[in-house]
């Protein structure tokens, strides 16, 4: 009998429970006497929700649905390689936040901070760009991470 020395692996995509475990027997053998198979694998949590971290929590205004926003900001792949830096452009990046302008995560994640704050966004595939492919960097499904800095809010008050 062989053995091999495969690791488990999961990806956003791999939602299907009965998949995964088929998936850790057929693949990982060696690893059937250190995994539970017959553990509950719906309470896995298979970071399918945006995380949101803050860094620093700002001061200043709050961004709301609607407000425009200008953000420095870098984008990594889940391997950690930076697909997009409005500091590498040399000028921040403005939208208008909560109306469907930029991918869902953001628009998500970015409501509540405030001008000054840092935050770290995890955005699941189904939040960024989901089955699209963006250019030649980023496949599809791809989960995204961004580091955020919230520099100005701008809301019709103002």
């Amino acid at each position: 009998m062989h053995q091999f020395n495969w690791l488990p692996v999961f990806h956003s995509a791999d939602h299907d429970p009965a998949y995964t475990r088929a998936h850790l027997m057929i693949i990982s053998p060696v690893l059937r006497g250190q995994i539970d198979l017959s553990m509950d694998f719906n309470e896995i949590n298979y970071m399918t929700e945006l995380q949101v971290t803050d860094l620093v929590i700002g001061e200043g205004k709050e961004a709301v649905k609607g407000a425009l926003i200008m953000t420095q900001y870098r984008g990594f792949l889940n391997d950690g390689t930076q697909f997009d830096s409005s500091y590498d452009k040399g000028k921040p990046f403005q939208c208008v936040i909560g109306t469907g302008r930029v991918i869902k995560g953001w628009d998500q994640g970015i409501m509540g901070m405030k001008v000054g704050g840092k935050r770290k966004l995890f955005v699941p595939s189904e939040l960024a760009y989901g089955e699209r492919k963006m250019g030649s960097v980023i496949p599809a499904y791809s989960d995204l991470s961004f580091e955020i800095e919230l520099l100005e809010v701008l809301t019709r008050d103002d």
